[in-house]
């Protein structure tokens, strides 16, 4: 076959990530008017992009017919490695240049159009040679990438070039050629699982009420779309749904640190799977109690201790946020501790503050809002603090 680099104004850009399935659905990654990924040659300065002969778009691209030049433009790569089928389709006018001497009778055609491939950009074979016109009008073009004559499919790096040439200098002058709304499309196996994601509760977070759990999928751009998507509740058998309900009555039977195992799948062939996601979430609607055991007393300006226990009835979130008034015998609030957040549950812990206040008796109050949010029962835990 003739070898020739080539080029014209080519708009494409196009590959599709479809569904492996028999009836996988091409589609186009890119398709424009006159932009996309080009490489110029040295004689680029032949090319231009008008917008007084553009059809169906607001530009086309222009290549002049000129003697002893062969103005190209090169477009790619294009990955068409895993692709089952492609097609490359544009509009074309094209006018030869037409001879106006000898040797040869005045008006016959001189030049020609091409369209050429490579698959490592360089060496461009060129199937496709017109050495006629379109009659002055735009006429519709398609190629098989699978074909003999465009053996593409397969290639994981594919270009396409467009040309024009005029094969005599008595030729009179021609317009050249007007590409535009050149497309790829490709049909590739999708071998890509959608994604979901999980909304209204937070992963490892407690609850003091019901929640529901929504599930949204999407698939990959071009992809065969979501099929359905799934989850297992508690070890439990894998349900169809996009939402779980996490009960929480009132007799406490739903408190629980809940498991939710979710996933997708996709509609090519068998299914791409989803790797499988887990959210965990904790339900706890009762409260904590308070205890401050033991009595406290300090010599003033020196650091006191003032001991507490936060207790929680499991399941629960392990711990919870606390605050320490200390209240004087007329029962007014005269020192605030905290609020410490983070501290366990169930373990004996102390509240430290430089003792600053007048010598005397008050007494000391813990409060506790749990992982949940869960306050505390009242009354909360007190002992007495005396300042010496």
């Amino acid at each position: 076959m003739k070898k020739l680099l080539l080029g014209l104004s080519l708009v494409l850009l196009l590959f599709a990530v479809l569904g492996a399935t028999a009836a996988a659905q091409a589609s186009t990654l890119f398709s424009d008017d006159y932009e996309g990924a080009v490489k110029w040659n040295s004689t680029s300065s032949n090319w231009a992009i008008v917008t007084a002969y553009a059809h169906g778009g607001t530009h086309s691209a222009h290549a002049p017919s000129q003697a002893g030049m062969v103005p190209m433009m090169i477009y790619g790569p294009f990955d068409l490695s895993t692709a089952t089928a492609a097609t490359l389709s544009f509009e074309l006018i094209y006018t030869a240049p037409r001879y106006y001497s000898p040797p040869s009778p005045p008006g016959a055609a001189c030049g020609s159009f091409a369209v050429g491939y490579s698959t490592d950009g360089s060496l461009f074979t060129v199937p496709i040679n017109f050495t006629g016109d379109t009659g002055g009008s735009w006429a519709p073009f398609s190629y098989d990438l699978n074909s003999v004559s465009f053996p593409l499919v397969g290639h994981s790096q594919v270009w396409f070039a467009f040309s024009t040439a005029q094969s005599s200098v008595f030729a009179t002058y021609s317009q050249g050629a007007y590409v535009d709304d050149l497309t790829l499309t490709a049909t590739v196996p999708d071998t890509t699982p959608p994604t979901t994601t999980a909304t209204g509760a937070v992963d490892g977070r407690w609850y003091r009420s019901a929640v529901t759990v929504e599930f949204a999928a999407s698939d990959n751009a071009g992809g065969s779309g979501v099929a359905y998507t799934e989850y297992a509740l508690d070890g439990g058998a894998w349900t169809t749904d996009t939402s779980v309900d996490l009960p929480a009555p009132s007799d406490h039977s739903g408190d629980l640190l809940h498991t939710v195992l979710y996933r997708s799948v996709d509609n090519a062939g068998t299914g791409n799977v989803e790797a499988t996601k887990t959210l965990t979430v904790g339900i706890d609607t009762r409260k904590p109690t308070t205890k401050a055991p033991y009595a406290a007393s300090v010599v003033r300006y020196r650091t006191a201790k003032l001991y507490y226990k936060v207790l929680d009835t499991g399941p629960n979130g392990g711990t919870a946020t606390v605050t320490v008034k200390i209240k004087n015998s007329a029962n007014k609030v005269v020192k605030t501790l905290g609020p410490y957040k983070g501290k366990a549950v169930s373990r004996l812990l102390a509240a430290t503050f430089i003792c600053r206040l007048a010598k005397g008796s008050y007494r000391f109050s813990v409060y506790a809002t749990d992982a949940a949010g869960n306050a505390q029962v009242l009354p909360a835990g007190s002992n007495r603090f005396t300042a010496k």
